[in-house]
């Protein structure tokens, strides 16, 4: 069901509050579609195969493991950092991970902290949204054609208590 409430989503934009919720629903807004123009029925008689009655689940990337060890070389893994990059002529945004002890000798750039604690302590939503948007907005600071394809809502920068300047005293 879901799989053709997708297709009729995607593919004739359908609103979510119009997909249809049951086999007679699915048939009509089919029909409809072909009589309408907007949908046509192509039949290749040439194509033969297994019939897939749905989407298979996706698998995990290939890099994807749980926990501290990897079970396909049998080790412990090194503590990793990620090295976040855009290519503007792929029009592509790619990401890698480098073990830390590779990495940390080339960190002499400026640090950007962003304290938990400051979010309640939890990493939700709406932390990972404001995150990535960070992530991308200091990328785009040295990319500025990445910057052209962000319509991103971008807030103040709050300082963390410790790194406001003292008030005077009265």
């Amino acid at each position: 069901m879901s799989i053709i409430q997708t297709f009729l989503r995607d593919v004739l934009d359908m609103a979510h509050w119009n997909l249809p919720v049951d086999n007679e629903g699915i048939e009509r807004t089919l029909r409809d579609a072909v009589a309408s123009g907007r949908l046509v029925p192509v039949i290749n008689r040439e194509w033969c195969s297994l019939g897939r009655v749905s989407r298979p689940d996706p698998a995990p990337p290939p890099w994807f493991t749980s926990g501290p060890y990897d079970p396909a070389t049998q080790q412990a893994r090194k503590p990793k950092s990620i090295v976040v990059d855009y290519d503007p002529g792929g029009r592509e945004l790619t990401f890698q991970t480098v073990e830390d002890a590779r990495i940390k000798p080339l960190l002499t750039g400026t640090v950007y902290p962003i304290l938990i604690d400051e979010f309640g302590g939890k990493i939700d939503d709406e932390f990972a949204r404001r995150f990535g948007a960070a992530i991308l907005n200091c990328l785009a600071l040295f990319k500025p054609e990445l910057k052209e394809l962000m319509p991103v809502t971008e807030q103040p920068v709050v300082l963390p208590d410790k790194a406001r300047p003292a008030s005077p005293k009265e």
